[in-house]
């Protein structure tokens, strides 16, 4: 995770910078505790690695051409119909043509040039007609096709039946810990304290939560510390919500929050690094955007449960945000574990 962060050796090696590659792995390696084989294997297989990228930009770049003419000779064929109707309305042309011509004898010539003058606007007028028909209907298929495109391409994660099942408990998991992070530092009013030394203390404590998450990582894994991180938050705010119902010391209420605030926070960084491992290369990013939309329509929720749900029921906040994240803690256990596992490259169909 250290190598993936500070440099970025799968790039360095498709350009070609072995030594720069190298001394990345080298530092990763040394951070990590662990070891690498000789130097003359390593560059080896960066060379294997660089050969397998040049043959598949070589085959993309065979294939593109290929698909370059089917596009081409679809608009032929969509083209072809367009040509035939121009080619009969100019053939009705030159026969009613021909048939003025012949009435030319027995009218006056400027009778019948007239006639043919005003048939062959309408001829040409239907023709335009029919042309800006068939090429607004082939807009609307054009658009459509796109729309398609795009829903297909945002919705991949739960189509995809390898990925649609951890694809809902992640974008659970990003709305409910943004949801109770929030709800939590802006929880002052209803826990009957000073907001500004609550919201003071709660950013201090903020800085505990990342050092400890570290080690926690490493030590039980990532699919355990989330779970165990929301559970202990959950545990947090309903023993607030107990001892405001009992109406107990303000104090104990203010410490058992924030304690709650630094398991919420530790989850909220956690589960940003657990999504980027759970995914393949390909829709990483897609996942993490995804995801973080829905966090950010948690974050948008919690403030109107504090302040409209605080003033019906005092505890009622704490109630919810101690279920929810009860219920992600659950669902936190059905992920796969990925410490010590190598990161996926290719999506499975």
């Amino acid at each position: 995770m250290v190598a993936a962060r500070v440099g970025g050796p799968r790039w360095l090696i498709t350009q070609a910078r072995f030594q720069e590659a190298l001394k990345v792995l080298k530092w990763a390696a040394k951070v990590n505790r662990n070891t690498l084989p000789s130097d003359e294997v390593i560059l080896d297989a960066m060379t294997y690695i660089e050969k397998l990228t040049l043959l598949e930009r070589s085959k993309e770049e065979m294939e593109a051409p290929k698909e370059i003419s089917c596009l081409r000779s679809e608009e032929e064929k969509e083209e072809e119909p367009k040509e035939r109707s121009c080619q009969r309305s100019e053939e009705e042309g030159e026969l009613k043509e021909t048939s003025y011509q012949r009435s030319e004898e027995e009218e006056p010539k400027e009778r019948s040039c007239q006639k043919i003058e005003d048939e062959g606007d309408e001829l040409k007028e239907r023709s335009c007609q029919r042309c800006e028909e068939l090429n607004e209907e082939e807009r609307k298929e054009s658009c459509e096709s796109w729309a398609m495109k795009v829903v297909r391409h945002f919705s991949i994660l739960l189509l995809n039946p390898h990925l649609r099942l951890r694809t809902l408990v992640i974008f659970f998991g990003f709305f409910s810990a943004s949801m109770v992070y929030y709800g939590v530092s802006l929880s002052a009013t209803n826990l009957g304290t000073d907001p500004h030394l609550y919201v003071f203390l709660g950013g201090l404590l903020e800085v505990p939560s990342y050092l400890l998450l570290w080690p926690i990582m490493v030590f039980v894994g990532r699919r355990r510390s989330l779970a165990l991180l929301f559970f202990t938050c959950a545990v947090c705010i309903f023993s607030v919500m107990a001892l405001m119902l009992i109406q107990l010391n303000e104090l104990v209420v203010v410490v058992l929050s924030l304690a709650g605030k630094v398991a919420i926070t530790a989850a909220c960084q956690l589960i940003w690094a657990y999504t980027s491992e759970l995914y393949p290369t390909k829709v990483r990013s897609l996942a993490l955007g995804e995801a973080n939309f829905l966090a950010r329509l948690g974050s948008l929720c919690s403030p109107y449960i504090n302040d409209l749900l605080g003033e019906v029921v005092v505890w009622g906040p704490s109630a919810l945000f101690g279920l929810v994240s009860l219920v992600a803690a659950a669902l936190a256990l059905i992920l796969p574990e990925t410490r010590h596992s190598d990161l996926q490259e290719a999506l499975k169909h």
